[in-house]
């Protein structure tokens, strides 16, 4: 049976050892994985900065680069416009001097000619072309009055490649342009350009012109053709030279950088990188850690198992001798004879010093067995003592508790008879109080009241004063009207003189008027004697029809003049009416504020005398409270004495209910503390035979 034991144990051991070592393997398994996403992680985040950065300095570079290289086939056209014979302005000498100096065209020129006046074009090689006169590099320069243009591609029509419109002004000496020079240039050199910029396996790069047609591109069949979300290009640079973004596509994730070319009419060159070719070093770098991981996690998992082999080999030890001591005959003078300085050594100290105290224990529990057992009778006849002396309480306690309820009683019933009388001092107090409020608000409204009386009264003396001062002055209007109404009275008299003077000054100037008249004829029957005084007849007569009309005039002013004192006079005399009548108004308002201010002197005088007995009401009112309150006080005293007293008979009431209660459960402890000495007894026997068992 030992044996098999062993080989149990055995069985369990390599088991455990191989549990521990495969969950310590997968704890760093998953330490490793979770190690690995975060490198990964971080390689890719660090990785995708770096092409940024990279890829927006490359696509700068390269747009610079081709911006470049457009510069220095302005400066080889500028060669032939800065010759002295463009400065003469005279096209034919230009074509022939240009025709005779073909060493100034560079190989990358598609063509390159020179179109004057007549804007028809002149090539170097001696052919002449078509009209340019509506080409946008023409009309520009020669019309716009710039100096130097680079446009879009076109398909040139001799080799059906792009070529690049590169054109500087021809201008006379006086600085007035009157034609171009322009060169055709072949995209072949800025393709190359384009193919070089790249990075990676997998990036390709992409030249757009200013319409978003596609000049350049790893795939010859999209060439010429419209690149779609080119708008949507040209909307995210904005002000912006240069952007950088990671873009989903159907594929994956592509980092597009875009750049603007400098003088060119908007051209963008676009450098794109894979997803592939972003995720190939984070993908090496996961691959890597995961193979050290595994290595790792299998290394580890072999050592762990060798270390845990060794100490399950030992535990087993420990085992054995346990499961000796529990199924054999309970020897515990048995020991582990194992010397090790580790934790095992420590656990198998600790069991033989375990075993050395359990020995001591038993043999000292086997030395108290018997004096438990004589201890166990004494408390039986214990028990039954308290029980007897208990009962003999409980009759005790009842016979109290009867007469305490007596008590509880009575004073429950003095405490209603109190509370009644304190309700009733508590109802008369506030209906004093509501008596005191009420004479208050009284008192202060009918002082409140003889103060608006008195400002009343105060008021009407104001306005019976006012109305005297208002009579006398209406009557001093009257008297000033009066005055005024003489003063019309004598204008109108003396306008009745004017008129009549004006009636007599018309009468003069017509008999003026006669004698001129007659005058005139005198001097006419006394011919020439009589010409100076037939002037001075005429004279005369002009001065007289000269009167007679201001005569007339006066008069007609003078008679609107009467017609307006008229007026006046009737306004007068209604003004006097009205005097009249507003001087009686006020006699009789005068009256009514006399008769209001003898109403409002009886009026104050019935208001003292309310306000004296109000106040007297008030005093008596407040003797009245004070006894009540002194009532009140009294009767709080006495309610607080018997709720004392009642709450000393319910403490009482409610202790000795607890000493019935406790007397009862001490009672049945009793009973219990019988029930437990026997089961006691019983235990210390069976635990007797159970000790004796054991070998100390």
């Amino acid at each position: 049976m030992s044996k098999k034991n062993d080989g149990t144990n055995k069985k369990k051991g390599i088991g455990m050892a191989i549990r521990m070592s495969v969950l310590f393997s997968f704890v760093v398994i998953l330490l490793i994985v979770g190690m690995n996403f975060a490198i990964v992680n971080d390689v890719k985040s660090s990785i995708t900065d770096i092409y940024q950065k990279n890829t927006m300095n490359l696509a700068s570079g390269s747009a610079k680069h081709i911006a470049e290289t457009l510069r220095i086939y302005v400066e080889n056209v500028k060669s032939y416009a800065g010759a002295e014979i463009v400065k003469s302005g005279d096209d034919e000498a230009v074509i022939a001097w240009m025709q005779a100096n073909p060493q100034y065209q560079h190989p990358d020129y598609d063509y390159e000619f020179f179109a004057g006046r007549s804007a028809v074009t002149h090539r170097v090689t001696g052919e002449i072309g078509a009209d340019i006169s509506d080409r946008a590099y023409y009309s520009s320069i020669v019309k716009g009055g710039k100096n130097e243009y680079i446009g879009d591609p076109i398909v040139s029509r001799t080799s059906g490649k792009f070529v690049v419109p590169v054109a500087v002004a021809a201008k006379e000496a006086s600085g007035k342009t009157y034609g171009i020079f322009n060169a055709m240039v072949n995209i072949d050199r800025i393709n190359e350009i384009v193919k070089e910029s790249t990075m990676g396996t997998e990036g390709y790069a992409i030249l757009l012109d200013s319409n978003g047609i596609i000049l350049s591109h790893p795939n010859p069949e999209l060439v010429k053709t419209e690149f779609e979300g080119f708008q949507g290009m040209k909307m995210g640079l904005q002000d912006r030279d240069s952007v950088v973004s990671v873009q989903e596509t159907p594929v994956g994730q592509n980092l597009v950088a875009i750049a603007k070319v400098p003088e060119t009419p908007g051209w963008l060159f676009m450098m794109a990188i894979t997803g592939e070719e972003l995720a190939r070093v984070p993908d090496s770098v996961q691959k890597f850690i995961t193979l050290i991981g595994v290595a790792v996690a299998i290394a580890l998992m072999i050592v762990a198992y060798i270390l845990l082999s060794r100490t399950v080999k030992l535990v087993k030890v420990v085992t054995t001798t346990v499961h000796d001591i529990a199924t054999g005959d309970a020897d515990l003078r048995k020991r582990i004879d194992i010397k090790r300085h580790d934790e095992i050594g420590f656990l198998i100290n600790n069991f033989n010093s375990f075993v050395k105290k359990l020995q001591d224990i038993i043999a000292s529990i086997k030395g108290s067995k018997n004096t438990l057992e004589n201890a166990d009778g004494d408390l039986q006849h214990s028990i039954e003592d308290t029980a007897s002396a208990i009962t003999e309480i409980l009759a005790n306690i009842e016979g109290v508790t009867k007469q305490v309820l007596t008590q509880s009683s009575s004073v429950s019933e003095t405490a209603g008879a109190v509370t009644q009388i304190s309700q009733n001092i508590d109802s008369l107090e506030k209906m004093i109080e509501n008596q005191s409020a009420s004479v208050t608000e009284a008192s202060a409204a009918v002082e409140e009241m003889m103060g608006n009386i008195g400002s009343v009264n105060t008021s009407v003396e104001k306005m019976a004063s006012e109305f005297s001062s208002l009579e006398k002055d209406t009557q001093t209007g009257i008297e000033k009207q009066n005055a005024v109404k003489e003063r019309i009275d004598e204008i109108a008299e003396q306008s009745a003189m004017l008129i009549e003077a004006n009636t007599a000054i018309e009468n003069i100037a017509s008999q003026t008027n006669m004698l001129a008249m007659n005058a005139a004829i005198e001097a006419a029957h006394a011919g020439d004697a009589g010409k100076g005084f037939s002037v001075v007849a005429d004279e005369i007569r002009k001065l007289s029809e000269t009167s007679t009309e201001q005569s007339h005039t006066i008069g007609d002013e003078l008679r609107k003049i009467v017609q307006s004192i008229e007026v006046m006079v009737n306004s007068s005399n209604e003004s006097e009416e009205a005097f009249s009548a507003v001087g009686m108004r006020i006699k009789n308002t005068d009256m009514l504020v006399r008769q209001i201010k003898s109403a409002m002197d009886e009026q104050n005088e019935g208001s003292k005398q309310i306000f004296e007995a109000l106040q007297s009401l008030n005093d008596n009112t407040a003797e009245v409270r004070s006894a009540a309150v002194e009532m009140s006080e009294g009767n709080k005293s006495i309610l607080g004495e018997v709720r004392k007293l009642q709450d000393a008979t319910e403490v009482i009431k409610e202790s000795m209910s607890e000493m019935t209660e406790g007397a009862k459960e001490i009672n049945q402890c009793g009973s219990v503390l019988a029930d437990i000495s026997r089961k006691v007894n019983d235990s210390v026997r069976q635990i007797g035979s159970e000790i004796d068992l054991f070998k100390v």
